[in-house]
C-alpha cells in the first residue's frame, strides 16, 4: 500500500499572500476614490452645500427670501408737472463712463417734471444686465474666477448671481444687497447666497470665502462710488439721484434737477 506524502510549499502560499494583499489595498483605493468622487459631485451639486456648510460652522445670516420685505421699498419720488422726454437720454455712471439709453424700449421708463425739479428713471433686471455687458467684461464672459452673472431684483434690494471658481470645481453662489434703510442712496452686503440661505462672506470654506469676498468688497466699494457720482442729462438738464426704490421687477431712481 503505498502512501501520498503531501509536502508544505511556503513558498506558494507566501506568494499568494502579496496578491490578497494587493487585491485587497485595490479595493480600498478604489473605494475611497468614489466616494471622494462622490462627495465632490454632491458638493458641486449643490446637495452637500447645507450639511458641509453646517458641519464646518459656516456663519449663517438667514434664508434669503426672508431677508427681503415688500415693506422696505422706499416710495417712488412723485414727479411734480410730468412732461414728455426726450426719445434718448444720457446716463453718467461716473467712472464707468456715459451710456445713452432709448426711452422708447419697454426696459427704460424716463419720466422727467417741469422745471427739472424731479425726474424717474427706471430700469429692468434686463436693462440692467444690458448696461452691464455693455460697461463690464465681467458681465459679457467672466473673469475665470467669476462667470454668467445675472441680476435679480428683490423688495428693498437685489441678489447678483455668479459662478465662482472654488479651486476644484463652480458654484453657483449670489450676492445680497439690500438699500441702505437710512439714506436710501446706496447699497449694503448682507452677506453671500448659496441655495437660497444667506452666509457670512469670510466664513464660507473651500476657497469660496476668499473669491467671493473680495467680489462683495468690490461690489459694495465700486457699485456704491458709481451711485454718489449718477447723474442722467435729458432734455438739457442735468438730474442727480435722490433715493433708490426696488421691487421684484423693476430698480427705480428718484432724482432731483441740480
Amino acid at each position: 500500500m503505498s502512501r501520498h506524502i503531501h509536502r508544505y510549499d511556503s513558498s506558494s502560499r507566501s506568494a499568494r499572500r502579496p496578491n490578497r494583499g494587493l487585491f485587497g489595498f485595490g479595493c480600498v483605493f478604489i473605494t475611497g476614490l468614489l466616494s471622494i468622487t462622490a462627495f465632490l459631485l454632491l458638493y458641486v451639486s449643490g446637495v452637500l452645500v447645507p450639511l458641509v456648510f453646517g458641519v464646518l460652522g459656516v456663519e449663517r445670516v438667514g434664508d434669503t427670501r426672508d431677508l427681503f420685505d415688500a415693506r422696505a421699498i422706499r416710495p417712488t419720488l412723485a414727479v411734480v408737472d410730468p412732461v414728455t422726454p426726450p426719445r434718448q437720454v444720457v446716463v453718467d455712471l461716473g467712472r464707468l463712463g456715459q451710456q445713452t439709453v432709448n426711452i422708447e424700449s419697454r426696459e427704460y421708463q424716463i419720466v422727467t417734471g417741469a422745471g427739472a425739479q424731479t425726474a424717474t428713471a427706471t430700469f429692468s433686471e434686463s436693462a440692467l444686465m444690458a448696461i452691464c455687458r455693455e460697461r463690464s467684461p465681467l458681465c459679457r464672459s467672466g473673469d475665470g474666477q467669476f462667470r454668467n452673472i445675472d441680476i435679480d431684483l428683490r423688495a428693498g434690494g437685489a441678489v447678483v448671481y455668479a459662478d465662482a471658481f472654488t479651486g476644484f470645481g463652480w458654484q453657483r453662489a449670489g450676492i445680497v444687497l439690500q438699500v441702505e434703510p437710512t439714506t436710501g442712496t446706496s447699497f449694503t452686503v448682507t452677506g453671500v447666497d448659496v441655495l437660497g440661505t444667506t452666509y457670512s462672506p469670510r466664513s464660507l470654506p473651500f476657497g469660496l470665502g476668499d473669491t467671493l469676498g473680495d467680489l462683495v468688497v468690490e461690489i459694495e466699494r465700486e457699485g456704491n462710488a458709481i451711485l454718489r457720482d449718477l447723474a442722467i442729462q435729458a432734455g438739457g438738464d442735468r438730474y442727480r439721484l435722490h433715493s433708490i426704490s426696488v421691487d421684484d421687477n423693476y430698480l427705480t431712481l428718484n432724482l432731483r434737477g441740480r
